[in-house]
């Protein structure tokens, strides 16, 4: 395939590009937010950050953690391509509020078992869109994690100037 014919974006069902919106859309994003926007032209797909949604803007002013969010947008609608039988070519940064322009493009190549283990790996991703609850773990919660800690049932990680994180191992 030459490379004339690679950029031109492929025209999708309103199916797949769904299909492809779902699993983009699973991608993680801090805090819950979602803080990106999706625009779709045929099989080009911009990818930019919301700012309406934006979280803790003063300890994140320039929005890296919209950037990161809108990377993990970008990387789950190429694995997602691929097992549809599509490459995906991406532009980062085109200009302006765009994070990337993911162009689709017909495989010369069928997707592998590989990309279809990626794709069921994005299927079994679990997520929790629900708002969270005001309250805080509440005491039992945190005596079950002292417990734990002091009886030897959990570890705890600690990373350089941060406070422990329990973790159970069993």
């Amino acid at each position: 395939m030459n490379e004339a014919a690679r950029s031109d974006p492929t025209t999708l069902s309103p199916e797949l590009c769904d299909r492809l919106l779902y699993y983009a859309r699973r991608a993680p994003s801090p805090h819950n937010a979602q803080g990106w926007r999706i625009e779709v032209d045929g099989g080009r797909f911009r990818v930019s950050r919301d700012p309406a949604r934006q979280v803790l803007r003063d300890f994140d002013p320039e929005g890296r953690e919209s950037d990161l969010a809108c990377r993990a947008v970008v990387t789950n609608l190429c694995v997602a391509a691929r097992a549809f039988g599509f490459d995906a070519e991406v532009s980062w940064r085109p200009g302006g509020d765009v994070v990337a322009d993911v162009t689709l493009v017909p495989s010369a190549q069928a997707p592998d078992e590989a990309a279809g283990a990626r794709l069921g790996a994005l299927r079994r991703r679990a997520m929790n869109r629900s708002p969270y609850r005001r309250a805080g773990a509440g005491p039992r919660n945190r005596r079950a994690a002292v417990n734990e800690r002091s009886t030897g049932t959990g570890s705890t990680d600690r990373l350089p100037g941060r406070h422990p994180v329990l973790r159970r191992t069993g």
